[in-house]
Order: structure tokens, then sequence, then C-alpha cells
């Protein structure tokens, strides 16, 4: 998973977000439990504007941080998923956020 998450980096300095997606996509392939990983394909997917499939990383970073404040942020990448929404969802999204900052 290494050698992705590096490719991944490599992509993302050459502005090939898709490329990038796909990287990250492979390394957590060989390891799903890595939250870093996905944090870092939820926000890459949300300027892409792929919000729903953010939101279900944003989720899965959830779940293997289990609680707000152990150690990750989603703050920036909840708030980019809310962008892409309306009504209740994006006041719950920007409150959702103040909890993982």
């Amino acid at each position: 998973s290494l050698c992705w998450k590096k490719l991944a980096s490599i992509y993302a300095q050459m502005k090939r977000p898709r490329d990038e997606i796909y990287a990250l996509r492979q390394a957590l392939l060989q390891n799903p439990e890595d939250a870093p990983t996905w944090k870092v394909l939820a926000r890459v997917l949300a300027v892409e504007g792929d919000i729903d499939e953010a939101l279900v990383a944003i989720q899965t970073v959830q779940r293997l941080a289990r609680d707000p404040g152990r150690g990750i942020s989603l703050a920036e990448e909840i708030k980019l998923v809310a962008v892409g929404r309306e009504g209740p969802e994006h006041h719950f999204l920007l409150e959702e956020a103040q909890l993982w900052q």
C-alpha cells in the first residue's frame, strides 16, 4: 500500500486527481483500515465533485476512528462535502464538521 500512496502523492503534485484517486483506492484495497488514506481520498473526491463517494469515505474514517478527537480531524473534508449539499443535510454536515475538528 505504501507504493500506491507514494504514487498518489506524485499524481497529486502533477495535478492528476483521477489518477490520484485510482492510486488511493489501490492502496485501500491492500489496507482497508488505513484511516489517513481514506481521509485523503475523501478530500480529493470532494474537490473533484464526487460528493456521494466523498461522504462514504468520510463515514469510513469516522467508523475507523470511532470518536471525534481521536487524532483525526475531518472538519475540512466534511465542509467540502457540505458545499455540495442543500437544506437540512448541509446544516447537519456543518454541525458534524464542528465535532471532528
